[in-house]
């Protein structure tokens, strides 16, 4: 994240200024575009992106030479509580999801895609879980109708 900074990019939590990283999902933006043209701002964010991602592949590469076996079991875990949660809140499900999302893109489960993955990004985000409810609901009452959403669109998942 420190070389986002150095080439000016602004790194945040997925919900944006002052938000806390949750599911290692971040909001990446240019930090100036004084002087600069609509063109060079997306050419310097496409190249910080990138530049990330190459990164990111590097680190799951070194991840998987160094504890490759503590890696697929975070992820079965992940999986496994997932699959079987009865409540479950949007960190902790951000959290196992990005788990699970590792191990989709090492290969250490097979899935019928990301979509079901992504799907469940949005449909899990409290606003979203109301509207697709079509009612009003209290924190607890969220987590439950999470935790079920979950359990049935990732059934066929576990092994």
């Amino acid at each position: 994240m420190k070389a986002m900074v150095q080439v000016g990019m602004t790194v945040r939590g997925l919900y944006g200024e002052s938000s806390e990283v949750a599911g290692h999902l971040f909001q990446i933006s240019n930090r100036t575009s004084l002087g600069s043209t609509e063109l060079e701002i997306i050419e310097s964010v496409e190249r910080a992106g990138r530049h990330l991602l190459e990164s990111e592949v590097r680190a799951r590469e070194t991840l998987m030479e160094q504890a490759g076996r503590e890696t697929e079991d975070k992820v079965w875990r992940a999986l496994g509580i997932l699959g079987s949660a009865r409540v479950l809140n949007s960190e902790e499900f951000l959290n196992l999801s990005s788990a699970v999302r590792m191990g989709l893109s090492l290969g250490l489960i097979q899935s019928p895609g990301l979509g079901v993955l992504n799907e469940l990004l949005v449909l899990t985000q409290p606003a979203h879980l109301q509207l697709y409810c079509d009612q009003a609901m209290e924190a607890r009452e969220r987590d439950i109708k999470r935790a079920e959403i979950v359990r049935e669109r990732i059934k066929g998942w576990i092994t």
